[in-house]
């Protein structure tokens, strides 16, 4: 019997342990987030998050609960005021309600109505705290933000980092052990997200008995200049045809007959023509010790 078989078979047997049955999950995880561009060579931010599963909500979707505890921007809370802001309206959000499906992919929020009643009354705090540009900016750019729920929707479950990794539709194998995706990340901060084309496949981990490892890996298939991604426009207006070139490359751990991932690391790539780039490498851990406490 050739190796070759061998480990087919064996990750045909891996793919039969992903089943995604998160019900009662209750889990802390660590992240760390490591951006870099031809301007800015490391900028860190790391947090943690935990994460619930709340209920299943019928046979093919489940609520789950996520509350993302204190930001740090390379190794420090936010110490100046416009970031003092910008943390105070994003803690507004949480905690953050969402639907996932049976392949683990985010399809909406579903406490939209608490998260604007909470905004309401922190808006208050905040417009006596804080008074004039940015700051007035900032609070009124939050404010139409939230009071619309599918840009309230896109904005987190596109360019959250955390929910578009973690929510990652990785449970649609269906039997086979290679599946092609279109997955697109926000490199670009608030902008449309950029695409890639992936190939996600799953064997044994080759060290790690017990362990499942599912590989997320491709490159950029996005057709814009850079001009054109930068500013966020749906296609290419500029005459520039420079390829825009970049990779991801992301692994994924999980115990088999586990409900959920264990670890996520890798990075992505962006490469522009004018030398230009952006980079992202990610960590996200299981933090076992720190089991989520109840909130009243």
């Amino acid at each position: 019997m050739s190796n070759e078989y061998y480990e087919e078979v064996q990750s045909k047997s891996s793919s039969s342990y992903i089943q995604f049955t998160p019900k009662s999950l209750s889990r802390t995880y660590g992240v760390i987030l490591k951006f870099e561009d031809e301007k800015v060579k490391q900028f860190q931010v790391h947090f943690e998050i935990e994460v619930i599963c709340m209920e299943q909500l019928n046979l093919k979707e489940y609520k789950f609960e996520i509350f993302k505890k204190q930001v740090y921007f390379n190794q420090k809370a936010p110490e100046t005021v416009i970031d003092e802001l910008a943390e105070r309206c994003g803690n507004t959000v949480y905690p953050l309600q969402l639907k996932i499906n049976r392949i683990g992919q985010a399809l909406e929020i579903l406490n939209h109505d608490d998260i604007k009643t909470r905004w309401k009354k922190e808006k208050l705090n905040l417009t006596q705290c804080y008074s004039g540009n940015p700051y007035d900016k900032m609070i009124d750019s939050m404010d139409k933000i939230l009071d619309n729920p599918r840009e309230t929707e896109h904005i987190l479950l596109e360019h959250d980092w955390f929910i578009k990794l973690f929510f990652a539709p990785i449970y649609d194998f269906n039997g086979s052990l290679k599946v092609d995706q279109v997955f697109s990340l926000p490199l670009i901060p608030y902008k449309l997200p950029v695409k890639y084309q992936i190939i996600q496949s799953i064997k044994n981990h080759p060290t790690r008995g017990g362990v499942i490892q599912i590989t997320r890996k491709g490159n950029c298939i996005d057709t814009r200049s850079e001009n054109d991604i930068k500013k966020g426009n749906i296609i290419s207006i500029t005459k520039d045809k420079k390829l825009t070139m970049g990779t991801v490359n992301l692994e994924y751990l999980l115990y088999k007959n586990s409900p959920m991932v264990d670890s996520i690391v890798g990075e992505c790539t962006l490469n522009f023509a004018s030398n230009n780039y952006k980079k992202l490498k990610i960590e996200i851990y299981n933090l076992k010790e720190k089991l989520p406490k109840p909130r009243i």
